[in-house]
């Protein structure tokens, strides 16, 4: 059916050879995340059990069954079918994961949503600074409104500048836990999680995704920033804040090296920090344009 579909009809026959194999991707994926999870409930809910590529793995998985399993559970229910086939035809981007995407249609579509995210980073930045009267120490607070003063003009602040302003977000005020809804919306928009939750699910979400991140970068941190592959360091960073869907292997080394420096040093209570880190990081290479 395939040969004679891509024969006599050459479009559709494309888009069916793509559909079947990102559902031949999505389901190995699965398979996949599904022993990883297992593996690491045998042997207790810790990091350390799994390495990063895993964590990421099991991450991404979680990610994509939450984007498609209602469009695929519709597309089981006899008529609805057909109303459910054509907008996946056309909406791509909204219903379908990365899997089922052509290289084209990920370079597009990740332009595309990076390009969301980035509208929001000043915003971000902004509310930050509303916190500051919050800090009692003067030298705390200037650090970090130089810091953020240095984001909002689009200079790339050093690591050093970054973890100077370690114990400004120590205060209770700079917690993940205080942080206001619209913070937590627009922190959650970053890692492209949804940012229409209520406050209790964004600030759960987005603590779990920034934990997965943090174990990784360690992992990332033991295995060698260079001894990813270009693809998977394009990813790594892309994850992180930046549009690094066509960086060249030296600039994704150079980037993702002064993150794993800045992360590995944080502990996990310093979780906002690291969240933040993805728009400071971020400065001079994420602008919208």
């Amino acid at each position: 059916f395939r040969h004679w579909l891509v024969r006599t009809h050459p479009t559709a026959g494309k888009v069916y050879v793509q559909f079947i194999n990102g559902a031949v991707h999505s389901w190995n994926d699965g398979k996949t995340a599904m022993s990883i999870m297992r593996h690491k409930r045998t042997l207790g809910r810790n990091y350390a059990v799994l390495t990063w590529r895993e964590v990421e793995k099991c991450r991404q998985f979680k990610l994509d069954v939450l984007k498609t399993s209602p469009v695929f559970l519709l597309a089981m229910i006899p008529v609805v079918y057909l109303l459910v086939l054509p907008l996946i035809y056309l909406f791509p981007k909204q219903l379908l994961s990365a899997q089922f995407w052509s290289q084209g249609q990920k370079v597009a579509f990740f332009s595309g949503y990076h390009m969301g995210r980035a509208a929001y980073y000043s915003s971000i930045v902004q509310e930050l600074e509303r916190k500051l009267y919050r800090v009692d120490d003067n030298r705390d607070k200037t650090k970090l409104h130089e810091l953020c003063l240095c984001t909002l003009r689009g200079d790339s602040p050093s690591t050093a500048a970054i973890l100077r302003v370690r114990p400004t977000f120590m205060h209770p005020a700079l917690h993940l836990r205080n942080l206001s809804r619209a913070q937590l919306s627009f922190l959650s928009r970053v890692l492209l999680l949804n940012p229409y939750l209520p406050k209790a699910l964004l600030k759960r979400r987005l603590q779990k995704h920034l934990e997965d991140i943090h174990a990784m970068d360690h992992g990332i941190q033991m295995e060698g920033v260079g001894k990813l592959t270009t693809e998977e360091l394009r990813k790594m960073c892309y994850l992180r804040g930046v549009n690094s869907t066509s960086w060249y292997r030296p600039t994704c080394e150079e980037w993702l090296s002064r993150w794993v420096l800045v992360s590995t040093q944080l502990e996990a209570s310093e979780l906002c920090l690291l969240a933040h880190c993805m728009v400071f990081l971020s400065t001079g290479h994420s602008r919208v344009k």
